[in-house]
């Protein structure tokens, strides 16, 4: 209930394959309308959020119990010029990480309100997360802060809209010691593109999020659809991001130190000794 989930993508480590149904039209930028066939649909051009990345999937303690943190975000990869819909990243909290002892309570059973089991919120919507696109955790008055966490932690995780006209997610975010690394593309906003069918020298941006008060920066990666970043271990124990080739040169100082240069991000975060290569064998 985040969009049009015309692409499914199966929460864990593993990227999952995306499925969707071939369109044609006159342009490469087209509508959402054009794209489902359905002028009638329920779901408006702004909201047909697709999903053609993997999700991320974190461990995390949350109120004293371990719970999956799946992170997400829209963007559809085969209109990559499209500036209709307006795109989100997402983290949701994923409580349900263990094997049932109990049957899913029934909807009389959940009408108790002392109850308190995960399993009656399901399934869950965009109005159970938390809307951090103001920022206000991080930059309102104290007042608002406190109002703002405590928000945060009755939610089911958070939204962060995506702010520039177009912009989408189109790759897997990453997450380094509960730092999120997240590329986006922005088209270019320029009238004779329109009807060009291949991506133009949009821009294309890495948001550094922390993913517990949602603080953020961004780095411009400059004109390029941006993958994935990888990443480098290196002999010296440090964790470094590679960015692709031509990135400009970029450093902030919150969240996370992050400084880069011809392509290589240090992030500020090692291996614990000793580092190396390590290998387990599987039980049967």
């Amino acid at each position: 209930k985040f969009g049009s989930l015309t692409s499914t993508a199966s929460t864990g480590w593993i990227s999952s394959r995306s499925t969707r149904e071939a369109t044609t039209s006159r342009s490469c930028s087209t509508t959402a309308t054009e794209r489902s066939g359905r002028p009638n649909s329920s779901v408006s051009a702004a909201s047909d959020r697709r999903f053609f990345a993997a999700p991320d999937v974190v461990r995390v303690r949350f109120k004293g119990q371990s719970v999956d943190t799946v992170l997400i975000g829209s963007g559809d990869r085969t209109n990559p010029n499209g500036t209709d819909v307006d795109n989100h990243l997402y983290m949701i909290r994923d409580q349900a990480i263990t094997t049932y002892t109990t049957p899913r309570p029934t909807s009389t059973v959940c009408a108790d309100e002392e109850l308190t089991d995960f399993r009656c919120e399901l399934p869950l919507d965009q109005g159970d997360l938390y809307n951090a696109t103001s920022d206000i955790l991080n930059t309102g008055s104290e007042e608002q802060r406190e109002v703002a966490v405590q928000a945060l932690t009755a939610a089911d995780g958070w939204l962060l809209e995506l702010a520039n006209a177009g912009e989408k997610s189109l790759a897997q975010t990453m997450v380094i010691n509960g730092t999120i690394y997240a590329p986006t593309f922005t088209p270019s906003t320029l009238a004779g593109d329109i009807n060009i069918c291949d991506p133009q020298a949009g821009t294309g941006l890495l948001y550094v999020i922390d993913l517990y008060t949602v603080q953020r920066e961004t780095i411009n990666l400059g004109p390029i659809l941006p993958d994935t970043p990888s990443l480098h271990f290196a002999a010296d124990g440090e964790i470094r991001l590679i960015l692709p080739p031509g990135t400009p040169s970029y450093s902030i100082d919150g969240p996370g130190e992050v400084d880069c240069s011809g392509g290589v991000c240090d992030v500020s975060e090692s291996l614990p000794a000793p580092y190396g290569n390590f290998w387990f064998q599987e039980a049967y």
